[in-house]
């Protein structure tokens, strides 16, 4: 049996044989001949240091794993999206020492999601308050200090964890005889890297150049016929929004009340058609606020007109889903595997629960059952039929919530007559916490063979 922290440098030296490996471009221009200035060396490599990328590296160092996090985007930057972190991911996210850091970046605990039609008043709730376990809620937190969160947790860890920002991947280096990626390639502030390493965890994005790179196709499992305008107001001081979400559904289409970090704004994915974002770009603030009250009558009582000021655009939905996970010692997490739809804010999620379960099949790969494509692949078998699931959850809900037209303020309420149902009430709340999906404590990847 392996060591379960081999050394690494004695390792790369071992497999890299000058004649054997290749640099191949991803496409995002040529990549260096010579030596590079910039030389890393872990166990694994991770291309993407977004919350995914970042809860990999995270999970990795749980089994005292190096890593290598490489993030094209020098800085975080403000994202409009990815607020919900789901109770099955808070317990994650306590395991690797990222808790203190959510709450110190204002974390806010949300108990329940209401959901509302204009016309018709309440119609039903999710309910987190009588979950099992320790977070008996979602937590929201803007998505950038998300982000910051994580990586405050890594100053802990710089002896398993070596994240640079600012580096662009351009290519991977390839393995002629073994035919496996053993390595990146790209540039930091114009300076050439190359980083080596035993596994590559692409998680480069719902575009991953590195899912492209291998040739894994996807799916589209279905075609949405619309998408969210991502908007920002004050946040309305009203019983309704007391550590609570809200959600207006009803025939102008979805519209979400998201309270953020519990502090003086909310954010507001408003569903519109495909493709329309420049017809609401041109209509004045009155005639958005119009809009808007029809939607959400509960914005009467705060100023809207600044709505469309703060990072406002479209969010393109879709549901899509990879063939593979693992191809060449490469394996895909997060949106470069699956796009979920964000009704359930599921995505960032599931991009959690990808790098909690890959990093134990890692551990295991390298202490007992060594490296190869198909040890690896164990964290597809395990996955893919969970995201499978939540997916086809996540896509059942936006059937349900994003319906629209004149019939649904006369019959939609016949939609929500399951929260008449104590049971299948506390059902689906815990199916949206994520308290269904197993982890890998739960199948026991590294229990099974004494590594627990």
């Amino acid at each position: 049996m392996e060591s379960s922290r081999p050394d690494v440098t004695a390792y790369v030296q071992a497999i890299f044989k000058p004649m054997a490996i290749k640099r191949i471009s991803m496409g995002r221009g040529a990549v260096h001949d010579g030596r590079a200035e910039l030389q890393w060396e872990a166990e694994v490599l991770i291309a993407g240091g977004a919350v995914g990328g970042a809860s990999m590296a995270h999970a990795l160092a749980e089994y005292d794993l190096s890593s290598v996090l490489l993030e094209r985007t020098p800085r975080v930057a403000e994202i409009n999206r990815g607020d919900v972190i789901q109770p099955l991911s808070l317990q994650l996210l306590d395991r690797w020492g990222i808790s203190p850091h959510i709450e110190e970046m204002g974390g806010f605990p949300l108990f329940e999601w209401n959901f509302y039609n204009p016309r018709i008043g309440h119609l039903a709730t999710w309910d987190f308050s009588n979950i099992p376990g320790k977070f008996n809620h979602q937590t929201i937190l803007r998505h950038r200090q998300i982000h910051e969160a994580l990586y405050a947790a890594m100053d802990a860890k710089q002896d398993r964890i070596n994240a640079q920002r600012g580096a662009t991947v351009t290519g991977v280096l390839f393995d002629d005889e073994a035919e496996v990626v053993v390595g990146l390639v790209g540039q930091q502030d114009g300076v050439d890297f190359e980083a080596r390493g035993r596994v590559v965890v692409a998680a480069d994005g719902a575009r991953s150049r590195l899912r492209s790179y291998l040739g894994i196709e996807q799916e589209e499992r279905y075609i949405y016929d619309h998408e969210y305008l991502m908007l920002t107001t004050p946040r309305p001081k009203v019983p309704e929004m007391d550590r609570k979400g809200l959600q207006y559904v009803g025939r102008h289409g979805l519209t979400v009340l998201i309270p953020l970090d519990g502090g003086e704004e909310i954010r507001i994915p408003v569903q519109i058609p495909a493709g329309s974002l420049a017809e609401w770009r041109d209509i004045s603030a009155a005639e958005l606020r119009h809009r808007l009250l029809l939607r959400a009558p509960v914005l009467k009582h705060v100023d809207t007109d600044a709505a469309m000021d703060k990072l406002s655009h479209t969010y393109p939905v879709g549901w899509r889903h990879s063939h593979e996970y693992v191809k060449q010692h490469v394996c895909l997490i997060g949106e470069a595997a699956h796009t979920v739809h964000p009704t359930t804010a599921q995505g960032m999620n599931m991009a959690i629960l990808d790098a909690e379960m890959l990093a134990a099949v890692i551990k295991r790969c390298i202490a007992v059952d060594g490296v190869s494509d198909e040890s690896l692949k164990r964290y597809e078998r395990a996955r893919r039929p969970v995201a499978e699931r939540v997916m086809e959850t996540s896509h059942h809900q936006t059937l349900h919530h994003t319906a629209c037209g004149i019939w649904h303020d006369i019959w939609g309420a016949r939609l929500y007559r399951w929260d008449q149902d104590e049971e299948v009430k506390k059902e689906i709340s815990i199916e949206i916490a994520g308290l269904n999906n197993p982890t890998s404590k739960d199948l026991k990847i590294l229990e099974e063979v004494g590594l627990a």
